[in-house]
Order: C-alpha cells, then sequence, then structure tokens
C-alpha cells in the first residue's frame, strides 16, 4: 500500500516527466491545418522546358532538374541550362558520392563534369557501352549505389562500374529504384526483382504484381511498401514473402488520383506525388497530414519529380513548372473561406472554437477536431457575418465581432446583430464602469451597458467623430486612441460616459509626428510607437517620452507598426521592414531578450491592418492578404540543412566582357566547394576588372538575405550588409587578391566565409620576365657602358699619349720654330741693318769720291788738309767687306746652309754670284739689286746672264725660282 504523501510525489514525478512532454508534444501540432509556403517557378521564369522530372542537389546545396531542354540548375538567384550534346529531352539525373551528375536523355548516357573554368560539361559515356547495346532509347532512371551506377532504358539495365558498362540479361523493364540497399526492378508481366552481381533474382512473393505497374518503392520498418499505378499501397514483409493492402487513409484518394512517385520525407512522412491529385504526405501509420495541389498555390497536379533537400523543404518537378514547398517552417497558410482566400482580419479562440474573422465573413473551426487534409471544408462560416469583419474581442465572457455592419454577439453558429449604426472596429470593457464597454467605431466612441443580458447602446461620444481603430485602456481606466494622421487622444471617462473629456496630443507633446501613431497595451502599460522610436506617457510632465527599453531593442529612429504580447510575457512585433518576435527570458534580476526575425512573411501580412493573436506562445496567427499566417514553433528546425554561399560567375568586364569562372570548383578533378589558394587564378594586367556574381542556396528565406563582400588586398573591411548579389572591381594594381562574401538569414544565422584567390599579373613593362630583361638589359649596357668607357679611357689614354707626344713634338717644333723664328727674324734683322750699313757704306764710298774730287779741285792747302781728313775717316772699303762678311753668314743660318749647298755644287761661283744668288732669293727686283751692288740695271743684266751660264740653266728655266727651291 503506497502512503498518500508518497503518492502525491510519485503523481508530481509522472507529471513532469511523461504527462509535460507528451502535452508539448501536443501542443507543438499545428492548432488547425495549414498548407505551407509554396514557391513558384513556371517556364517564364527559368526559361527552359516545361517538364521536369529527377530532381538532385549536389553539395554546395545547388539544386538540378531533368528538364526537357537539357539539365536545369538553380542556385537561389540565377538559372541555369545546360543541354545536351544531341539536344535531345533529358530524362532523369542521379549525383554520385564525388559530386559527380549522372544524365540520362533520348539514346544518350553520360555524366557533367566541371571544366577549368567551374562550368558543367556533359561527357557522353555511350562508347564504353558494348556495342550491340547502345541503341537504348530514353534512359528513365539512374540509380547510384556505391561507386556503382545503374540506369534503365525501356527494356534494357545497365552498370557502370570502374569505367566498364555491363548489360544485365532483362527485357522490357518498366521500374527502377533503389531500395534498401540494393537496386530494385520490375520486368513488363512480372513481379519485383534485384540485382546482385551480375545477375537479377525474383523478390519471392511478388509474382502477383505482373498485372500492375509498380510505381514506388520505399522501405518502412524492415518491411517493403509498395505503390501501384492503380492506387495501390501493399507491404511486402521480407520475412514471411508475401504482400498484403497496407491500410491508410488515402487509399480512395491514390486510386483516384493515380500515384506517380513516392520518395521518404522529413519526420519519417511519406510523401506521394500523384498524376491528377498533387502531392500527399503521409506518416508511417498511413494518417493523412498534408495536401498540396492546385487550390493552394501549386502550379499543377501532375507531378514528375519530387526531392527533399537539405534544409528538409520539398522539390517538386511539373508538367509546367517548378514548386518549392517550405515544409521545414514555422508558418503555414490558412484559408478559412477555402477557395475564396479572403482577406485576414483578426483571429481568437472562445470556448472549444477557434475563430477567425475575413473580408468575406466570421467563420469557425472546432479545435479538438481532427482534421483531415482530403477534405477542405475545414471551417464553418458563421451565420449573418457575411462581409467586412474588423475585430474579435470577448467582454463579460462573450464574443463580440466588430464588423462593417456594426457591432455583432457571437452565439455559438450565429452572429447576432445589437448595433447597426456604423462600422465597428473593436471593444474594450471599462473598469471605472462596471457592467459597460466602450467600441472604437469609425466616427468615434460608443458605449454600451449589460442590461437583461443584452448589449445597450448608451450613445457616442459628443463632439469626438475621429476614426477609432487603435483603443487601449490603462491602469487608470483613461481611453487612449491613436489616430493614423491627427495624433494620439485621451479621453478621461466621466461618471456620466457621455460626457467625459477628450485631451488631443501631438507634435508639441513630445511625439515626433501627429502621423502614424499607433498605441498597444504591453505588460499593463500603454506603449505608443510614433513615426519615428516609441513613447512612454509621462503624467507628471504631461509628454511623451522616449521608452528607452524599446528603443533599445529597435532603435530610436525605427517605426513600429504593431506590438503584440504573448501569454508567455514575449512580444511579437512588426516594423516598416522586419517581423520578428523579442523572445523574453529571465535571467535571475535582468531579462534577456533575443530578437528573431521572421521577415519572411512581411510582405504576405495584411499591410496597414496587420492584427497578430498569440493563441499560445508556440502558436501565433497573423492576418495575411489571402487568409491567416499560422506560426507552429516546434514545426521549425532553423539548425537543418546548412546553406552555402555559391559563385554564379565571375566575369571579367574589360577589354571584353568574358566569363571566368562558372561556379563550380574543383579539387584532383572532382567538384569542390571551395577552392584550394594553390589554384589561384592570374589575369594579365590588362584584365583587372571584374564583376563577382554570387547567391546562397537558401531557399526559403533568399529574399530576405544580406551579403557583406571585401577583396583582401584591395578593401580595409567588410561591407555593410546589404542584399546586393554582386561586385564589381575595376583598374586594380597588379597584386594578389582574395574575394571573400558572407552571407546571413534573418534569424542571424551565417554562412561559412565563400572565397576566390586571383592575381592581377603585373603589365608586360612590369612583369618578372621584364625586370629580368630589364635586369640583364641594364647588365649588359654597364657592361657595354664599362667596356666602351675602358676602350674611350684606353684610346683617350693612347690618344693623350699621342696628344702628349704630338703636343710635345709640337711644342717642340713650335719651340724649334719659335727660336727659328725669332733667329730669322733676328737674322733678318741682321740682314736688314747689314743691307742698310751695306747702302750706308756705298753712300759714304760715294761721298769720299766726292770728296776727293773735291780734293782735287781745292786750292787752299788748310781746306785740302781738311778733305783729306775726312777722306780718312770713310774707311768704307774695308767695313763693307766686314759688313758682306756677316751679312752671308747670318743669310746662310737662315735658310739652312744655302751658300754652303751653292759652293759645294758650284764650286767656281764668285763672291758676287754669290751675293747675287741671295738677292735673287730674297725676290729683290733688279733695280733693287743694282743699287745693293752699285751698278747699273744693265750691269745686274749681264751678271744674271753669266750666272746662269755657271749654274748650267736653259734659257726657258727662271733663275729665281730655280735659287728659292734650292
Amino acid at each position: 500500500m503506497i502512503k498518500p504523501r508518497l503518492q502525491k510525489v510519485l503523481t508530481r514525478i509522472f507529471i513532469i516527466f511523461f504527462l509535460l512532454p507528451l502535452c508539448g508534444t501536443l501542443l507543438a501540432q499545428p492548432l488547425v491545418p495549414g498548407v505551407p509556403f509554396i514557391q513558384s517557378f513556371s517556364k517564364a521564369v527559368y526559361q527552359a522546358g516545361s517538364q521536369n522530372r529527377d530532381i538532385v542537389q549536389d553539395q554546395r546545396g545547388v539544386i538540378y532538374l531533368a528538364n526537357n531542354n537539357g539539365m536545369l540548375s538553380y542556385d537561389g538567384t540565377f538559372w541555369k541550362l545546360y543541354p545536351l550534346p544531341n539536344l535531345t529531352i533529358l530524362r532523369s539525373l542521379a549525383i554520385d558520392e564525388q559530386g559527380f551528375i549522372y544524365a540520362g536523355g533520348q539514346n544518350e548516357f553520360g555524366r557533367f563534369e566541371p571544366n577549368a573554368q567551374g562550368e558543367w560539361v556533359f561527357h557522353s559515356l555511350c562508347a564504353r557501352i558494348p556495342e550491340e547495346h547502345r541503341n537504348f532509347e530514353d534512359v528513365w532512371e539512374i540509380k547510384v549505389l556505391g561507386k556503382e551506377v545503374y540506369w534503365r532504358s525501356a527494356g534494357k539495365l545497365f552498370r557502370l562500374l570502374q569505367d566498364e558498362v555491363y548489360v544485365y540479361p532483362a527485357r522490357n523493364l518498366v521500374f527502377m529504384d533503389t531500395v534498401e540497399g540494393q537496386i530494385m526492378v520490375q520486368q513488363q508481366d512480372s513481379g519485383l526483382w534485384y540485382a546482385r552481381g551480375d545477375s537479377l533474382y525474383p523478390l519471392k512473393g511478388t509474382a502477383s504484381l505482373a498485372e500492375q505497374l509498380v510505381m514506388s518503392v520505399l522501405g518502412l520498418e524492415g518491411r517493403l511498401l509498395i505503390f501501384t499505378n492503380d492506387g495501390h499501397t501493399l507491404l511486402y514483409d521480407p520475412q514471411q514473402q508475401q504482400l498484403q493492402a497496407w491500410p491508410n487513409r488515402a487509399t480512395s484518394f491514390l486510386k483516384q488520383n493515380r500515384i506517380e512517385k513516392a520518395i521518404p520525407g522529413p519526420s519519417q512522412h511519406l510523401i506521394a506525388g500523384t498524376t491528377f491529385g498533387g502531392i500527399l504526405s503521409l506518416d508511417t501509420r498511413g494518417e493523412v497530414h498534408l495536401l498540396v495541389d492546385q487550390s493552394n498555390e501549386l502550379l499543377s497536379n501532375k507531378i514528375s519529380g519530387l526531392f527533399v533537400d537539405k534544409s528538409r523543404n520539398l522539390w517538386a518537378g511539373l508538367e509546367n513548372g517548378i514548386n518549392h514547398i517550405q515544409l521545414n517552417t514555422p508558418f503555414t497558410k490558412v484559408f478559412p473561406d477555402h477557395e475564396l482566400k479572403g482577406t485576414g482580419q483578426a483571429a481568437c479562440a472562445y470556448g472549444d472554437y477557434l475563430y477567425l474573422a475575413t473580408n468575406n465573413g466570421l467563420y469557425r473551426r472546432k479545435l479538438s477536431q481532427a482534421f483531415d487534409p482530403l477534405s477542405k471544408q475545414h471551417f464553418e462560416l458563421v451565420a449573418n457575418s457575411r462581409g467586412q469583419t474588423w475585430g474579435l474581442d470577448t467582454v463579460g465572457g462573450e464574443l463580440l465581432l466588430g464588423h462593417n455592419y456594426g457591432a455583432f454577439v457571437v452565439k455559438g453558429k450565429e452572429a447576432i446583430r445589437f448595433y447597426a449604426d456604423q462600422g465597428v472596429w473593436s471593444f474594450d470593457a471599462l473598469p471605472t464602469h462596471p457592467g459597460t464597454m466602450v467600441a472604437g467605431t469609425y466616427f468615434g466612441l460608443s458605449f454600451f451597458q449589460k442590461r437583461n443580458g443584452q448589449w445597450q447602446h448608451l450613445g457616442e461620444l459628443p463632439g469626438f467623430e475621429e476614426s477609432s481603430r487603435f483603443v487601449e485602456i490603462d491602469r487608470q481606466g483613461d481611453i487612449w486612441i491613436a489616430h493614423p494622421y491627427r495624433g494620439v487622444f485621451r479621453v478621461i471617462p466621466a461618471e456620466d460616459l457621455l460626457r467625459s473629456e477628450v485631451i488631443p496630443y501631438g507634435e508639441q507633446d513630445g511625439l515626433p509626428s501627429d502621423l502614424h501613431n499607433h498605441l498597444f497595451k504591453i505588460g499593463g502599460e500603454i506603449v505608443f510607437c510614433g513615426a519615428r522610436g516609441i513613447f512612454y506617457f509621462d503624467k507628471q510632465q504631461q509628454r511623451f517620452l522616449p521608452n528607452a527599453r524599446f528603443n533599445s531593442m529597435f532603435g530610436p529612429d525605427t517605426k513600429v507598426r504593431r506590438l503584440q504580447e504573448t501569454p508567455g510575457g514575449h512580444i511579437w512585433y512588426i516594423t516598416e521592414d522586419e517581423v520578428g518576435l523579442l523572445n523574453i527570458r529571465d535571467r535571475a534580476l535582468e531579462k534577456e531578450v533575443e530578437k528573431i526575425n521572421f521577415s519572411a512573411i512581411k510582405h504576405q501580412l495584411n499591410a496597414g491592418f496587420e492584427q497578430i493573436y498569440p493563441y499560445r506562445d508556440e502558436q501565433v496567427f497573423f492576418t495575411a492578404e489571402q487568409g491567416f499566417i499560422q506560426y507552429t514553433a516546434s514545426e521549425f528546425d532553423p539548425a537543418a540543412g546548412p546553406f552555402q554561399l555559391v559563385f554564379n560567375e565571375i566575369r571579367l568586364t574589360q577589354p571584353t566582357d568574358s566569363l571566368v569562372f562558372a561556379g563550380v570548383f574543383t579539387q584532383q578533378g572532382k567538384p569542390s566547394v571551395f577552392q584550394l589558394v594553390e589554384d589561384r587564378r592570374q589575369f594579365p594586367h590588362a584584365m583587372n576588372a571584374l564583376r563577382f556574381s554570387y547567391s546562397a542556396t537558401n531557399y526559403t528565406e533568399a529574399a530576405y538575405l544580406q551579403y557583406r563582400y571585401r577583396l583582401r588586398g584591395f578593401d580595409k573591411d567588410w561591407s555593410a550588409w546589404s542584399r546586393q548579389k554582386t561586385k564589381e572591381y575595376t583598374n586594380l594594381p597588379a597584386g594578389t587578391y582574395d574575394f571573400e562574401v558572407q552571407c546571413r538569414t534573418p534569424l542571424g544565422r551565417q554562412s561559412d566565409t565563400l572565397r576566390f584567390y586571383f592575381e592581377i599579373l603585373p603589365p608586360w613593362y612590369a612583369s618578372p620576365l621584364a625586370y629580368l630583361l630589364y635586369a640583364l638589359g641594364m647588365g649588359v649596357a654597364i657592361f657595354t657602358l664599362v667596356w666602351f668607357s675602358m676602350r674611350k679611357y684606353r684610346n683617350l689614354k693612347e690618344d693623350h699619349i699621342q696628344s702628349v707626344a704630338r703636343s710635345n713634338k709640337e711644342i717642340g717644333k713650335l719651340k724649334q720654330e719659335n727660336v727659328q723664328a725669332e733667329l730669322r727674324h733676328k737674322q733678318r734683322e741682321i740682314i736688314s741693318t747689314t743691307m742698310h750699313l751695306v747702302q750706308k757704306n756705298e753712300t759714304i764710298h760715294q761721298i769720299r769720291d766726292r770728296l776727293k774730287a773735291i780734293k782735287k779741285m781745292a786750292r787752299d792747302e788748310k781746306v785740302t788738309q781738311e778733305l783729306h781728313r775726312l777722306i780718312q775717316l770713310l774707311k768704307h772699303d774695308e767695313f763693307l767687306d766686314d759688313g758682306w762678311e756677316q751679312f752671308m753668314f747670318h743669310f746662310n743660318q737662315l735658310h739652312g746652309g744655302f751658300f754652303n749647298r751653292l759652293k759645294a755644287d758650284y764650286p767656281h761661283l764668285t763672291p758676287k754670284d754669290l751675293k747675287l744668288c741671295a738677292y735673287l732669293y730674297m725676290n729683290l727686283s733688279t733695280k733693287e739689286i743694282a743699287s745693293l751692288m752699285n751698278v747699273t740695271v744693265r750691269g745686274v743684266e749681264a751678271s744674271r746672264y753669266r750666272l746662269r751660264k755657271k749654274l748650267g740653266l736653259d734659257k726657258d728655266d727662271n733663275l729665281t725660282e730655280f735659287l728659292m727651291q734650292y
């Protein structure tokens, strides 16, 4: 017997460890049926063929599809098409563990490999197929099993292993798949077979499938789940080797819509694509969890390909497009008015029902009711509520509906109107006046009082006719109204409500503007959101002051459009740019605030009329342009499938636009997610302008991702975060560079850094070879300069020596010439003087002769004696002879022994002849010679004649020239 106290302890332990986790699991489920967010890519978007079949994803996260026109790739931003060489339809794709992509088309099989520019290039493998099997028509499936690659055509099964192709002895194959590590096929009019080695073996117990066409086979808890074309779902037990029906809720649906393909999905679900009914998700018990078709944004109900990516989201290849279905997200869409998809206005849980108000009316659904996605009628219309609804509030235990046609109280399936004068936005109970409430209307405030179980209209607040959509009541009972362009109003309720005081506030009272003001109640206090920043009202100063707590979270200039507190004290917010959650946790004496951004839903909300209804902390509804967006926290794993950055392309923009890199790095010839430093690309100096285009393989938040970049070696720091996906650099100087780019999500997840290593080579005149040539040229120039300098020096030295010698010689010659010139000058002076003396002596001789004549005529003895004395003084003969000898000496020296040569050659010449020769050499005239020789001119002529005879000259010879050349 367990004691009561111990029983209480055990009960508490059971609740904590067993019931609470179970409750958490139950609460984690979506509150109402919803459909995931779906991205649609039509043919006009991806610019290729209409049909898309197999889908694969590489290690970078890039998606590839087998499109009618070739292999289609998508990296979150850019689409690329890689056609087959024979331009035929691409039927199938598969990717191996090394990253090579195998592709099969019409009578074509091969694989895509990246080339030197990082671009996928198709290499056919048909030449490896035995020649007799090379005509195989379409390749419908390709499967990779370890190092083996299998592919199926309409009639044959091939295997590629170590570059050798083996053809299995099978005919008329209609199905192939990989199941539990084995290749499984179906031959027409037979059951299933599996490949082992080089043979096919029948799967015992499946012969009954001969009359059906197997579409997919999946592993399910140790058994095989088989889908057939006629809608049957069968379980095969390997132990019992028999087939049995798999009970599930989708049997009739699958029979009616025919399954095309089934794959394992996230959370142990099975995903089936159909021919006519879209996509179905089932759990292992056969319960249907999701149906997606054209009624909820699928482009087509005919599904050709299915693939779950690394982020646990689903891709669907369709007959006329591609859909990306976001399964790993906390958000789903809810359309309470079904195909109408009216604009969501308000949500409220009341009793056991969830009420959702749209512009088409008010709808409800029982919360405890199990929902079946195959049944699309999840909500029912509340009677009398058709039309534009606005707000849902509970006052006095009743659910009230604000409507374009007035005010309604909701009772069960019916809405009963109790006020019809004008449209009503919302309702609030008045704590200062029990049993009364205020309604914000199109034209002011209306007051109501509960009488006899009915709401009675007391009247409108006189003199106040402003639209009152934003109404809150503070702790003192004052009513606050925010108007979109008239400021803020405060109503102080009087005992008679219709006499209440209205106080307007605006820019003069501390608000940043009279425009764009909102107000909300957070933690029991009124928070005022202005055009810039968040404020509180200080009643002592009667002014609005900045709210430091909220402004520190959002920034003092942020325009906040909506704040909504959850039951657990967290705060949802909407700003001009973001939708998010302030996750507030108690940390001792302080509160820790985590800001989580969910901006992916921002542009789908009911702009200007956003409402947030937190049913629980984990389950929240947002009003949207079409229906509602439902938030379920536990349905989201933000860490699933880490995304990566990829280069779409890198192009040179100068001198011409040309592709440098197409995005796929390689290492040892294999695809890689990053570039090795040693694989740094080099570009000539003229190609120093590059444009980088990049993207992130985060497909659910692609429109809200932010990027930053830097060029190491050029930029000093990272750029600011932005949504820019391209960066261009021009006129980069020569050097080594690393272009780096990073990405972050609205939730703050950040990618690894993507890098591209490259080098701009110096110009040809500044290259290492040029510098080597410069060095060689400089060396040659220096050597040549030195050689020429030394040669010149030697030449100059020799020239100097020769010059010195010549100079010395010249100097000697000049000295000699100078001496000779001086000598000649002196000799000329002597000769001249001698000649003058000779003339003088002749003159004296003439005087003496004359004196002698006079002496003979003199009669006076004294005169005779005096004349005799004068004649004695003039001894001219002796002096004349001495003067002539002196003349001959100097003349002979001056003219290099002239007289010596004449005497030697002509010894019979007399002194008188020599004297005549000297006068002729001096080129004196006959008259001058006659004067000097004291003879007549005829005497000179006779002397010349006799001299010519002595010298042996003919009559034609010139005597003077002969003597001057002698």
